[in-house]
């Protein structure tokens, strides 16, 4: 059954594509859950559509979850040698039920812009996914998951990595190998990746908020949003979380600039 994702994006647009990597528990200054899951007057800091697809996306993950677990357990139940057969009976279930729960997704979300209309981006969130206006295209032209995971794994563009990469930069050429790497690992579902060094289990829901934030949320008022939000089930240290957030705007506007000079 080589070459099944065991998940994968369908239309890699900015606010769906965060759906689609695997979200770990998060570790950040965490207490025990307890149920602070009520409206708060952050709310009226954010366009609507973050408060609905912040809603999917909690749920989404949640569900990955649980998936992924069933797929690990189905790919250590065949082992190397099993016969196509049984490889069908326990794999096509849950390939069938990602296929439906992606597909159910991308509905929900579609009605939420329907509903609410697109705002366009206001800080460079999830730009790294898509080429920038005037840039040189790359050959062959990475796809959403590659410029994802390199996002991820290295905090740059792949763009900003090629050029160095083009002036023979063995750091560069190193690091668009190992994003190759993590490709494989989750396209071949060969094994877990390697954890990222940033901040990933937030991020996401961090670029999704700096989207659609009107108004700065204080850092209390973080700490609300990401317990009604995050998947993780926990209860979120406040000044953990500003530290995270100002690091990912530190990087976003990093990677805008670098992208401006190329």
């Amino acid at each position: 059954m080589g070459g099944i994702a065991p998940y994968s994006s369908t239309r890699p647009r900015g606010h769906e594509t965060h759906f689609h990597v695997r979200h770990k528990a998060c570790g950040l200054e965490c207490a025990p859950m307890k149920d602070v899951r009520r409206p708060g007057t952050w709310h009226r800091k954010v366009h609507p559509v973050f408060l609905e697809m912040a809603a999917a996306n909690r749920e989404f993950e949640e569900w990955l979850r649980g998936w992924l677990g069933r797929w690990a357990d189905a790919q250590k139940a065949l082992g190397p040698k099993a016969p196509a057969a049984r490889y069908e009976a326990l794999l096509t279930p849950l390939l069938d039920e990602r296929d439906a729960t992606l597909a159910r997704f991308e509905a929900r979300l579609d009605r939420v812009v329907e509903r609410h209309g697109d705002p366009p981006p206001q800080s460079g969130a999830f730009a790294y996914l898509t080429p920038a206006s005037g840039e040189r295209s790359l050959d062959p032209e990475p796809g959403p998951l590659f410029r994802l995971l390199h996002w991820l794994r290295h905090g740059k563009t792949v763009e900003s990595t090629a050029a160095e990469d083009s002036q023979g930069n063995l750091d560069a050429y190193a690091a668009l190998t190992r994003t190759g790497e993590d490709v494989r690992r989750v396209v071949f579902a060969q094994g877990p990746l390697a954890p990222f060094k940033r901040d990933e289990d937030h991020r996401r829901l961090f670029e999704l908020l700096s989207c659609y934030e009107s108004e700065p949320l204080t850092e209390y008022e973080l700490a609300e949003c990401f317990d009604e939000f995050c998947p993780c089930g926990q209860v979120h240290g406040a000044d953990a979380l500003r530290k995270q957030y100002a690091r990912l705007k530190h990087d976003l506007k990093a990677a805008q600039q670098n992208r401006q000079t190329e």
